[in-house]
């Protein structure tokens, strides 16, 4: 469910005193209505090996109300009109406290409450709420295109030798929150007893916290292949692996979803049923298309040197090897 916030914005004039104005060539009072801009940030759009303790900041074309420049400081939702995100602004980094600002009010720092993760592109949001001491808003919501990447601090010595034993059992990532859209979703990576099998299951919810089911997405691979330890171009400890697929199926666990399903025809198919696994393997079902039965998965993965957890690949970012570029931030713990 969309929560719309709905604002109500009182502004007072005065006829003879204006709080906000600026002169012109003849001495008289003119009123600024020049929108801001986002002139530069730190880090740089594009900067790699950014340290993980690194403060954010964005500069300003003018003199900011300080008060319209705000961040979430209470959990990881993106509320706030300055924002950072590592996962296309799905959830935002935790701030220690409220932006502070400089450079008579145009420049705004923001220290996130925990380091920020290895190896991980974030990107920064500056939404049209903000506005300068004239009260002009963004004309455009602002981001960074690139994003910076966080500094590597994964060698080949301290990432584990991946096998199939290791590999082998229930690897579980924690419920991920989507509070834009306030539902959520939960990953599960099952390898078999000889390490030739793979199912990789998400289990979405119609609400945060991971409580009610809504639907099942399932991916089957069989004669699993397992490279040796290597790099990615942006310096992550991986080893790369392939599979061929079995079968991917989707399954509907509940009536809405079931009807909703069937009523537009999804994946151009009819015979939906609540509790009931169905192949789209090969089919394109609204604007992606899956692979079929016996193609072939290419993937990456990285152990963590206390073998705790594993991360795999982020298949919305593949290079021309088909393989991922960068590793998925979830975390999957058996």
């Amino acid at each position: 469910m969309r929560h719309i916030l709905i604002i109500f914005s009182v502004f007072l004039f005065s006829l003879t005193i204006y709080s906000c104005s600026k002169s012109s060539d003849d001495g008289s009072k003119t009123t600024d209505t020049t929108p801001p801009t986002v002139s530069t940030s730190s880090p740089s759009d594009g900067d790699t090996s950014v340290s993980i303790t690194s403060t954010v900041s964005v500069t300003f074309s003018e003199t900011m109300d300080t008060s319209t420049v705000t961040t979430n400081t209470l959990d990881t939702s993106c509320f706030g009109t300055f924002q950072v995100s590592s996962d296309g602004f799905t959830s935002c980094v935790q701030m220690s406290s409220s932006p502070t600002s400089s450079n008579s009010d145009k420049t705004f720092t923001v220290t996130p409450k925990d380091n920020l993760s290895y190896s991980l592109i974030y990107r920064i949001r500056i939404t049209t709420f903000t506005k300068d001491s004239s009260g002009d808003s963004l004309t455009s919501q602002w981001n960074t295109s690139s994003g910076f990447q966080t500094t590597d601090n994964t060698t080949i010595e301290d990432s584990a030798d991946i096998t199939k034993a290791l590999l082998t059992g229930i690897w579980t990532a924690k419920c991920s929150d989507n509070t834009t859209a306030s539902t959520s979703y939960k990953s599960v990576l099952v390898f078999s007893a000889s390490g030739d099998n793979l199912t990789a299951t998400t289990t979405n919810y119609s609400d945060l916290r991971c409580v009610t089911q809504s639907f099942v997405f399932t991916k089957k691979l069989n004669t699993l292949v397992l490279g040796s330890k290597t790099k990615t171009s942006q310096n992550q400890i991986i080893n790369k692996f392939s599979a061929k697929f079995t079968d991917i199926t989707l399954e509907p666990k509940t009536s809405y979803v079931t009807t909703s399903l069937n009523s537009s025809s999804f994946c151009g198919l009819t015979g939906w049923n609540s509790g009931t696994e169905t192949s789209v393997a090969g089919l394109t079902c609204g604007s992606k298309t899956y692979k079929a039965v016996n193609d072939t998965h290419s993937d990456i993965i990285q152990m963590n040197s206390e073998k705790t957890f594993i991360r795999i690949g982020d298949i919305t970012n593949l290079a021309s090897t088909g393989y991922p570029k960068t590793l998925n931030t979830l975390e999957y713990y058996k």
